[in-house]
């Protein structure tokens, strides 16, 4: 159960480069993410796979902290399918595609120095 978690995980940050610097995953700083029409499709097929695999899970048996990250992942891997699927902003909305936000996220932080981040 943990492996899966962790694996929806990787998975959601290695998809989502610019989500994984804000909560401090610096593996994808050098790109933003992905929004071709095939790499959408491909990140929403994956992301209601993985919240299919959580919603099996019998958290019945399980310490109440994994339950909470369970059901904080869970709510993270809907949003993401509701985002994808039904608001479609990639589509009609040009801001989701400059990359201020990720650039912010670089330079605002001080995790590595300067040049580093630049």
């Amino acid at each position: 159960m943990v492996g899966a978690v962790e694996l929806i995980l990787d998975d959601q940050l290695t998809r989502r480069p610019q989500w994984a610097t804000e909560l401090g995953d610096h593996r994808g700083d050098a790109r933003l993410d992905d929004w071709d029409p095939a790499a959408v499709a491909d990140r929403l097929r994956a992301t209601r796979a993985q919240r299919a695999t959580l919603a099996a899970v019998d958290l019945a048996a399980r310490p109440a902290e994994l339950a909470v990250d369970v059901a904080i992942l869970a709510d993270h891997l809907d949003a993401s399918v509701f985002a994808l699927a039904d608001l479609r902003e990639h589509e009609w909305n040009p801001m989701v595609h400059l990359p201020g936000e990720a650039l912010h996220a670089l330079l605002a932080r001080p995790f590595a120095p300067l040049e580093e981040r630049l």
